[in-house]
C-alpha cells in the first residue's frame, strides 16, 4: 500500500467540517498548508503520537476499508453486517473504562522475541 499523506488525505479544498469525525486531521493538514510544517509541529507539539505512528493508525484503518470494500464486492458479506460490526464495535468500546483507555501498548519489539 502506498504511504498516505496526511496533508492530502484530509483537509480537502482546505474546507473544514465541525461536524465531520477527521476534524482534528482536517485542521492538522490545513494548517500545515497554509501556514507551514513547522507551525502544525509547534501546535500539536503536545501529541503523544509521533507522526510515524499517526501514519501506522491512518494506513491500519485505510486497509480495514479496503478490505471491507473487497468482502461487499465478492458477497462475502452486505452493508447490514458492516452494521452489525458497528454495532459490535461501538457496545465494546463502551465498555472499556478509563484505565483501559490510558494504558499504553508496548511497541514491536519491547518484549524479547518479538519483532
Amino acid at each position: 500500500m502506498a504511504l498516505i499523506n496526511l496533508n492530502q488525505a484530509f483537509g480537502k479544498n482546505n474546507k473544514l467540517d465541525v461536524g465531520k469525525e477527521t476534524l482534528e486531521f482536517d485542521i492538522a493538514a490545513v494548517l500545515g498548508r497554509k501556514v507551514g510544517r513547522e507551525r502544525c509541529e509547534l501546535s500539536y507539539r503536545r501529541c503523544t503520537v509521533t507522526m510515524e505512528e499517526m501514519m501506522d493508525m491512518v494506513e491500519t484503518e485505510v486497509a480495514e476499508v479496503e478490505t471491507i470494500e473487497k468482502e461487499i464486492q465478492s458477497g462475502a458479506i452486505n452493508i447490514e453486517d458492516v452494521g452489525n460490526r458497528l454495532e459490535e464495535e461501538e457496545e465494546e468500546v463502551a465498555g472499556l473504562s478509563v484505565d483501559d483507555l490510558t494504558q499504553t501498548t508496548p511497541k514491536p519489539g519491547y518484549y524479547p522475541g518479538d519483532d
